[in-house]
């Protein structure tokens, strides 16, 4: 198996901002439950949110673009919504490598190519490595199974019964929840009306107070590519590794992304 670099990068990147949270009970369906359906995300944000929790989890991905297909592993721990360790493997227990990110730098090993690649997880910069038109932030919040802004600036429209972000002059930004509440589809148009993210949230459980998608769809439409995460063994740390961050071997060459 040889991965270009962009879609190794990819693989890292996605995996590091699955998360949830707990030991993952059985698969409920999307019923509706017995609480109100909420027009407001800052209610909904109080009580299913996890962006407080230390997380570690199992994830396995699939990936199909035009010019590579593949699939990978991952054990995934992130320290609230401040830093991210990874370790991917490949078919057959293959060391793709490592990756560790925060809000102002990002590391990460390709094993498979002896490479180090480092920089700021800038959405310029990720849109280079990796083809994919969003920011750091952005990608880890839609893997939480919240939102990406802040919920409270969120507006309610009943006529398309869905949440819009409003007063946001980079790109349009559409969430529909179910019945249950949960997240259920994230849809971002950029400033030209082109749709560059779909992701799609399916098989929903609780733990404690929280809802997280064990399933989570990505359709890149301006890519022609798609990605299929499924989550498993999953549990909340006390307190995450420490440190989270590795260093270059000596023997990889580096690229930097400022």
């Amino acid at each position: 198996m040889v991965l270009h670099k962009k879609y190794a990068f990819l693989l890292l990147l996605l995996l590091a901002l699955v998360t949830s949270c707990a030991t993952v009970p059985k698969k409920e369906k999307d019923t509706v439950s017995t609480a109100t359906v909420s027009k407001n995300l800052t209610v909904i944000d109080d009580s299913r949110f996890s962006n407080d929790a230390n997380i570690r989890i199992r994830a396995s991905i699939s990936f199909k673009f035009p010019d590579m297909s593949n699939s990978a592993s991952a054990v995934i721990e992130m320290a609230k919504k401040d830093s991210i360790l990874i370790t991917i493997s490949g078919p057959f227990g293959i060391s793709v490598g490592k990756l560790y990110a925060n809000p102002n730098e990002f590391i990460m090993n390709n094993n498979l190519q002896s490479t180090t690649l480092t920089g700021i997880p800038t959405e310029k910069n990720i849109m280079q490595i990796a083809s994919i038109p969003l920011s750091f932030n952005d990608l880890m919040s839609i893997f939480r199974t919240s939102t990406p802004q802040n919920a409270d600036k969120y507006i309610y429209h009943n006529e398309l019964s869905l949440f819009q972000l409003a007063e946001s002059e980079l790109y349009e930004e559409l969430i529909w929840t179910n019945l249950n509440n949960d997240i259920s589809r994230i849809e971002r148009k950029n400033t030209s009306g082109q749709t560059v993210i779909i992701a799609s949230f399916t098989e929903h459980h609780t733990t404690e107070k929280y809802r997280f998608a064990q399933k989570i769809n990505l359709n890149f439409p301006t890519m022609n590519g798609t990605v299929e995460i499924k989550i498993s063994d999953i549990s909340i740390l006390q307190q995450p590794t420490n440190p989270m961050r590795f260093t270059k071997p000596k023997s990889y060459r580096e690229h930097r992304f400022e």
